[in-house]
């Protein structure tokens, strides 16, 4: 969805509206609200891609079943706590699961983290790129893809090459914390199995629809994800 280009609209819209916002299209009243991994992601307010001046809202369903109530176009207004705001225009798009896959063996995978990334660790908030709590997390939202003993392979096999990322606050869910932005390159081990390298390519894709670590669904967590191919062979 593309809303107007005000100034104050990043601001207004907090984790926990852009969290109500989704919850108001994408559950009904007795659905899940409640449940511990939600079936959708929140990207925060970006500035829009399109030919239309504005900031773009995303939202990102994240099963094959269908969501409780139908979205589609033709979305006029979302509301930001006190304020309701203009909807300019509002597209659907559709990947399918084969589509995360349909790359050669990945050299590297960069996230771009937008918004404040963090993860748990012994209970307590941890805003660090872990690359086996990253991928145990996206293996466990992307259900029925792979098994537990393939996702701890694959956390086990990943390496984190390099990061610039910095803390940034954050408050959500009636907390204060903070989580990591910036760019962080992961690859990985040269001994890992082509299935591996498979289950690496798909979640590593996901993760830009899924987001990292708690607060995918308050807009938490979103990032931009490039793929890199290995160099070609040279003779």
């Amino acid at each position: 969805m593309v809303l107007p280009p005000e100034r104050d609209l990043p601001d207004l819209a907090t984790p926990d509206r852009l969290h109500a916002v989704a919850c108001g299209m994408l559950e009904t009243a007795d659905g899940g609200h409640a449940d511990g991994d939600k079936p959708f992601a929140v990207r925060p307010l970006l500035p829009a891609s399109g030919d239309v001046a504005g900031w773009e809202l995303g939202l990102c369903w994240l099963v094959e079943q269908p969501p409780p109530r139908p979205v589609g176009d033709g979305m006029t207004a979302v509301r930001f706590g006190p304020r309701t705001v203009s909807v300019l225009a509002s597209t659907v798009e559709r990947v399918p699961l084969a589509t995360l896959t349909d790359v050669a063996r990945p050299e590297r995978v960069m996230f771009d983290v937008l918004s404040p990334a963090l993860f748990s660790r012994s209970g307590s908030d941890y805003p660090l790129p872990d690359p086996r709590l990253v991928y145990a997390g996206l293996g466990r939202r992307l259900a029925g893809v792979a098994g537990p003993d393939q996702v701890r392979e694959l956390a086990g096999a990943v390496r984190l090459y390099r990061h610039d990322i910095r803390t940034e606050p954050v408050s959500w869910h009636g907390q204060r914390t903070a989580g990591f932005i910036g760019t962080v390159v992961f690859g990985l081990s040269g001994k890992a199995s082509t299935e591996t390298a498979r289950l690496f390519a798909m979640l590593s894709r996901f993760a830009g629809y899924a987001g990292l670590g708690h607060g995918t669904t308050h807009g938490l967590g979103a990032v931009n994800v490039v793929v890199q191919p290995p160099p070609p062979r040279t003779a």
